[in-house]
């Protein structure tokens, strides 16, 4: 992009192409409401040497920043608030999204910390901490991009340059950054996402979309400026940066309801250490990164490891593929692998390794989830062997959180039982596989008028005097039909027990058993099905809670007897 410069000896704008682009000073600051100098006003005082913007700071700030940079031998200084011409929202947002790189091609920053007294010979961390340049969010960038940064107090008096040892130290123990980033700004794509956001995590702008603007540099991105989306700036920049970083560790935040990225409360009816709380899965702002000063990868990353962590963004939400997720039985929550721990903790209460907790809630699509309990107990590896879909967006409306809890709460549950020790039996090959949930053992229902399912019952029957050779092995196809009776929440449930396996999707008719029973809300009694080899099946289905409850949670009894 062209660039517009101030000649130093004659305070008149200059504008290069960008292949020609002359040696340049660069000033970082901290602006002042109604004393900046804008464009059209440094070319009125070209014309005016009397013109009344010459009594505001900001051009005390650009004439000094010319002193500086002549000073260092440059005829020319970029300064933001006169080098842009903010009435063109064109030239505004291109500049955004080169700005790291002039810095970064700056042959030396002046950071000129307007609240430092002249006075204090030494400057110690509590009090460059206390300067508006370290909590001002455009800082970040303008502090780790140029190769040279020098820093001057109120009175222009300079102060030290990061490429001295023990003022880089200080600079790091304020900023977090590590020295080596400080030192070499190619560094930085090294450190983590969460990281890097944890950087930004304390520092403020003026205008809620400056928080996501001023980061695009951090993450080599680049997208258009929308004064006035709010929020959503803040979203549309982790889009951007997962289309472009294959780093989960963008997803490794903490949910808090300050932050306004953890909602709704959704209570499980079966199981109280199963409540959760909706989240999103993505951060609302870098604030929510506020505990990943110490994230680390463990091992090196494979840029070509196939492997690795693959994201994109669809209209169902955020795509993930096929993953092994972890999951916590107690919980009925999975969680996402992933190669990062916490090195040091800031609290006792933060756990070692950050989790994004899931919660199934329909066809392939999960909703990011914060247990309401402490997660305890170990994590299970549980391949999900189809398409992972999480919704980007949990809060705060209250219809999502409508939605998904009516969708939670419809389900086809099955608890397997055998009363006789010589069988062991377990459920397997569930259809359709997207709507199956391992966390409760289960289907998902869909709010439709009907819905099939099928799964196996494998058994074995093993008898100590046997050998391995002469155990008996055997399975049985429970196959349910799902149907509404009413536009109300009443259902019947029409199930049947088959010897071999149906492939058709409509199950009940190509299937040749002969034991379909119908049920209402409230279940029927049990019904007893003998297989060749003399086991017995007992099968009941029951609602759980009330008929006129919004739960809609069957539960499918299945217990296995001897001969």
């Amino acid at each position: 992009m062209p660039i517009r410069l101030i000649d130093t000896q004659t305070l008149k704008m200059r504008f290069f192409n960008s292949s020609v682009v002359p040696k340049y000073a660069i000033l970082s600051h901290t602006w002042v409401e109604d004393e900046e100098i804008s464009l059209q006003e440094m070319c009125a005082m070209a014309e005016d040497p009397g013109h009344a913007a010459t009594q505001k700071s900001g051009y005390e700030k650009i004439v000094e920043t010319c002193l500086q940079a002549r000073a260092h031998g440059l005829q020319y200084a970029w300064v933001d608030t006169c080098c842009i011409d903010k009435s063109s929202s064109a030239e505004l947002s291109e500049a955004i999204n080169s700005m790291f790189r002039w810095y970064q091609e700056s042959e030396v920053c002046f950071a000129f910390l307007s609240d430092l007294p002249a006075d204090i010979e030494d400057i110690e961390t509590a009090l460059l901490q206390g300067c508006r340049w370290f909590n001002r969010g455009w800082c970040l960038q303008e502090l780790i991009a140029p190769r040279n940064v020098n820093f001057y107090d109120e009175a222009w008096n300079f102060r030290g340059s990061k490429s001295e040892h023990k003022l880089r130290t200080l600079v790091s123990t304020i900023t977090g950054i590590g020295e080596d980033v400080l030192k070499d700004s190619s560094l930085i794509h090294s450190i983590p996402v969460a990281r890097r956001m944890r950087w930004a995590s304390e520092r403020v702008t003026t205008r809620v979309e400056d928080i996501a603007y001023c980061l695009l540099g951090i993450f080599d991105v680049n997208m258009p400026m929308l004064y006035g989306e709010g929020h959503k700036a803040f979203m549309r920049l982790q889009e951007e940066i997962i289309k472009r970083s294959s780093d989960m560790s963008i997803f490794l935040f903490l949910p808090s309801p300050s932050l306004g990225n953890r909602g709704s409360y959704i209570e499980d009816p079966t199981n109280a250490k199963a409540d959760v709380h909706v989240c999103d899965m993505f951060a609302r702002s870098p604030a929510a990164f506020i505990e990943c000063d110490s994230l680390m990868r463990w091992g090196q990353e494979d840029p070509f490891d196939a492997q690795d962590f693959q994201v994109s963004m669809t209209n169902r939400g955020v795509y993930l593929g096929k993953q092994t997720l972890n999951f916590f039985p107690q919980h009925r929550c999975f969680a996402l692998k992933h190669k990062y721990e916490f090195l040091n903790l800031r609290s006792e209460n933060l756990p070692a390794r950050p989790e994004v907790f899931l919660r199934k809630i329909g066809g392939n699509l999960f909703v990011r989830c914060q247990p309401c309990w402490p997660v305890q107990g170990q994590r299970e590896p549980a391949m999900v062997d189809h398409e992972i879909f999480i919704l980007s967006q949990a809060t705060p409306s209250i219809k999502s959180a409508g939605d998904i809890r009516s969708a939670l709460n419809r389900a086809l549950r099955f608890q397997l039982k055998s009363y006789d020790k010589r069988i062991h039996v377990k459920l397997g090959d569930p259809s359709p596989q997207d709507r199956w949930d391992c966390s409760t053992t289960g289907f998902l229902l869909p709010n439709a008028f009907h819905f099939h399912t099928r799964i196996a019952i494998h058994w074995e029957i093993v008898d100590e005097k046997w050998s391995s050779s002469n155990r008996q092995s055997h399975t049985v196809w429970l196959l349910c039909e799902v149907r509404k009776v009413n536009s109300v929440s009443s259902r019947r449930i029409k199930y049947m027990l088959v010897e071999s396996k149906p492939h058709d999707e409509n199950l009940f008719s190509m299937a040749e058993g002969k034991f379909c029973y119908y049920i209402k809300d409230g279940g029927v009694g049990p019904f007893r099905w003998y297989a060749p080899d003399f086991t017995s099946f007992t099968v009941q289905i029951s609602r759980d809670g009330d008929d006129d409850s919004d739960c809609e949670i069957y539960t499918c009894a299945i217990d296995v007897g001897g001969q």
